[in-house]
């Protein structure tokens, strides 16, 4: 694997950086769709049937949201989530 100047040395390490880019694209997605609509932490919990700590939790760095609760999540903001694939370019 070629070594790129801020990128992966190698496939493990393309792989974390897979992980992170796709957490981070999800929580900025939430987040920003919480703002538009004035939805704070609490708002959402009580949508969900959670407790705030646990949507707090969804920002963490170490968040791990399975697929139900990210389809229910994006369901009371309002949206319905499809999965966009791309190509890697090496």
């Amino acid at each position: 694997m070629e070594v790129h100047p801020f990128g992966s040395r190698n496939e493990e390490e393309a792989l974390v950086f897979a992980e992170e880019n796709f957490r981070v694209d999800v929580q900025h997605k939430i987040h920003k769709l919480m703002v538009i609509q004035g939805i704070s932490d609490k708002d959402l919990a009580e949508r969900l049937g959670v407790t705030e700590e646990d949507v707090e939790g969804f920002f963490g760095d170490d968040a791990m949201i399975d697929f139900r609760m990210l389809a229910r999540i994006f369901r009371v903001l309002g949206f319905r989530c499809e999965l966009k694939l791309e190509q890697i370019q090496n």
